[in-house]
């Protein structure tokens, strides 16, 4: 079984401890991964060539600017006051 890294889950990081016998006092079966990780190290049992996980890239759209008040935002993207808007005649419902 090759070193634990940084994708190695705390299971998999027990098992690599019982099957290689990592006799070590900062190794030991009831730590918790963070401990787990720092006594491998300290036992020179860690797979530090490894990249570090990226997060994932998040899509982050262009942001459009505020519209104004007493505005609207046209389809075309464009900002119109609201008075520049064409008016539509009231028809009369009797």
């Amino acid at each position: 079984m090759q070193k634990p890294n940084s994708s190695s889950t705390l299971a998999q990081m027990k098992a690599y401890v019982r099957e290689n016998k990592v006799n070590h006092p900062e190794v030991r079966l009831t730590m918790k991964r963070g401990e787990m990780i720092a006594g491998l190290k300290k036992a020179g049992h860690w797979d530090g060539s490894m990249s570090k996980k990226q997060p994932p890239k998040t899509k982050n759209p262009a942001k459009k600017k505020a519209v104004p008040k007493g505005s609207h935002r046209m389809p075309d993207g464009s900002i119109m006051k609201d008075k520049d808007m064409p008016k539509k005649s009231k028809k009369s419902s009797y």
